[in-house]
């Protein structure tokens, strides 16, 4: 399965952590050992002065600063090196006398209490701080790499994180949406209030109707086009926030429009065909084709019509309806609709008009087909002239 080049850096940068722990390593270690040089220097103005006393007493900070670094590691070696070294401050004072006195013996003891202690606590910091730089480095791979949009936000409503599957979908990059209000983004005006809604009642008892199960809805794309997502959403602990995963599923909705077209001719054919089949009577093989084709279409009536200009003729010749509708069977003078009717039913290519008043009709159209009840009309013609 290929993938795009932003994805194809991962295998690589997996093989180069490794090279970067190791440097990352090195540089903690060297920190320790800085750490420790420091506290040497700080001591050495006042190792006249102080002639042998309190040689431990400036090697305090360079531990913490290990242990934060390293954890036991940093402070344990921070403090093996800060003994040897504060030795060497005793054996160099003029008031030594070739042997550890009991000052020097109890100030070692609570240092190195001191020391391990200050290391055990560095240890369980720098313990949280790895399990934290390992969870928010997870996230980031999780975001980076995940087919479905993720978008985490505020309570408010506000956008912290943008994936790249979202860049993708909505067609921001992640630094216009982070901070901008979700319904403003990616929610189409028309459903804006509803989705306020929404977030005003998360902020207000934690709880929203789309929250915790998975729906379809609309959304806008940063070009304006709106398209269907499949939806869930999570609420963060302690109503922080929450994350909201989805779906572009236009290519799965036209898929299904397609499968149930094409289901719906089927029928109308098999129905037609059993039709054929069973009677010889071309009318009542319309009435059959019309009524498979109302039931599929969802409309109020379908028509057979059939216009003779030699004759001046309409001929409504077949009919399905509803029930509580006139027929418009019968043969009607085409002067009498004192219209052109090639403008209603044009013989060259179907007309699909979802309002009449607002079609491609004179007033004079628009009135015959009120005054005939049709609101809507589609026209499919089964022949043409030539």
């Amino acid at each position: 399965m290929p993938f795009n080049s932003k994805h194809d850096s991962i295998e690589p940068a997996e093989k180069q952590r490794p090279s970067l722990d190791w440097r990352q390593g090195a540089v903690r270690y060297a920190g320790v050992i800085t750490s420790v040089v420091v506290a040497v220097l700080v001591r050495l103005p006042f190792h006249a002065a102080l002639d042998g006393k309190a040689p431990f007493f400036t090697f305090l900070p360079a531990i913490v600063y290990s242990a934060w670094l390293l954890g036991w590691t940093g402070g344990l070696l921070s403090t093996t090196l800060s003994v040897a070294i504060a030795f060497q401050f005793i054996f160099l004072s003029t008031s030594h006398h070739n042997a550890l006195s009991e000052a020097d013996r109890t100030s070692l003891v609570v240092f190195v209490a001191i020391s391990i202690a200050i290391s055990a606590m560095g240890h369980a910091q720098h313990s949280a701080r790895k399990r934290t730089e390992q969870s928010e480095a997870l996230k980031s791979t999780i975001l980076e790499v995940a087919l479905d949009g993720i978008i985490t936000c505020s309570a408010d409503g506000r956008i912290t994180e943008f994936n790249p599957a979202a860049e993708r979908i909505f067609g921001y990059t992640r630094s216009e949406a982070v901070g901008r209000l979700v319904e403003e983004l990616i929610i189409p005006p028309s459903r804006r209030r509803q989705g306020r809604l929404g977030f005003d009642h998360y902020e207000s008892d934690g709880d929203s109707a789309i929250f915790g199960r998975r729906i379809e809805v609309e959304a806008l794309r940063k070009d304006g086009d709106e398209f269907p997502i499949e939806l869930a959403v999570i609420s963060m602990a302690d109503r922080a926030g929450f994350v909201a995963y989805f779906s572009d599923i236009s290519e799965r909705k036209r898929a299904e429009r397609e499968a149930a077209a094409a289901f719906r001719r089927e029928t109308i054919l098999n129905r037609v065909s059993q039709a054929i089949r069973l009677t010889s009577d071309p009318r009542e093989v319309q009435e059959i084709a019309l009524e498979a084709m109302a039931e599929a279409l969802g409309v109020d009536r379908c028509l057979s019509i059939a216009l003779d200009k030699e004759r001046d003729l309409v001929s409504f010749v077949a009919e399905w309806r509803r029930p509580d509708l006139p027929s418009l069977l019968g043969e009607y003078s085409l002067a009498a609709f004192d219209v052109d009717l090639d403008e209603v039913f044009p013989a060259s290519a179907p007309n699909a008009v979802s309002d009449i008043r607002s079609g491609p009709f004179s007033q004079k159209s628009i009135d015959l087909l009120s005054g005939m009840g049709i609101r809507a009309l589609l026209d499919v013609p089964m022949a043409t002239e030539g």
